[in-house]
């Protein structure tokens, strides 16, 4: 299964992977609270379905976020629906990295496009 598939990976390693369908057990005590959208891009017409089988359950709210570590981080992917996956308090909120994410990720793309074109940056490195 899924746990066994994981237990093999972390073997050797620190940490630890729990697939588990409960919220507010995977943030418990969490350094980071991570979710993406429900809805991919080029998905609408799974709308109405993948809504349905999310639900509230797994929106990122203030309770959920109060589980994890006092200093923990909030993360998305972007783009984030405000409301459905997560609730404007926690997104805008302090504990939020959002900004930086995307930030850092604008960085790494300029870096793959430089290496596919095989332009070399001011250090003269491809």
């Amino acid at each position: 299964g899924i746990n066994a598939e994981y237990g093999a990976r972390q073997a050797g390693a620190s940490g630890s992977v729990v697939a588990t369908n409960d919220a507010v057990a995977a943030s418990t005590g969490a350094d980071v609270i991570y979710t993406d959208t429900y809805v991919s891009m080029g998905d609408e017409e799974a709308k109405a379905t993948r809504l349905a089988a999310f639900g509230d359950a797994f929106r990122v709210t203030p309770s959920l976020m109060g589980v994890a570590k006092p200093s923990a981080v909030f993360m998305h992917d972007m783009p984030a629906y405000r409301d459905i996956e997560v609730d404007p308090a926690v997104i805008d909120g302090p504990q939020s990295r959002i900004v930086q994410q995307a930030h850092n990720r604008m960085h790494s793309i300029k870096a793959i496009l430089l290496w596919s074109l095989k332009i070399e940056d001011h250090m003269g490195h491809m």
